[in-house]
């Protein structure tokens, strides 16, 4: 469930797919918490606003740069329709937070590669 979840090029089960989302979900998590927690440290007025608003961004870029990563790694850079299926995570991330944004970069690794 959690095998290879550095190796952005693997094609995944649903399981591992899973393994994948969790692991990179619970690692955004930390990180826009952290910066949150510091932004609000250095922004006193709204600070909390402030890292709701960093936490936001952050999400936007792990989800895109994850999805982008993916289809690089996978040769499939030149599908129109997944390209903007990785744009769309940035939006879900908007809709929803990381617990939808993540579901794209997570189902891109059930993609097989191009041969």
């Amino acid at each position: 469930m959690f095998k290879h979840l550095k190796d952005f090029g693997h094609q995944r089960t649903g399981k591992e797919a899973v393994g994948f989302y969790i692991v990179y979900l619970l690692a955004t998590a930390l990180s826009a918490a952290i910066i949150g927690a510091l932004a609000g440290i250095f922004v006193q007025e709204n600070a909390f606003e402030a890292g709701v608003q960093f936490g936001t961004v952050i999400g936007i870029l792990v989800s895109i740069t994850l999805s982008f990563v993916i289809l690089s790694k996978k040769g499939l850079t030149n599908s129109y329709l997944l390209l903007l299926l990785a744009l769309g995570g940035g939006l879900l991330q908007i809709v929803g937070g990381g617990l939808l944004s993540l579901i794209v970069p997570a189902y891109l690794t059930t993609v097989k590669k191009k041969s």
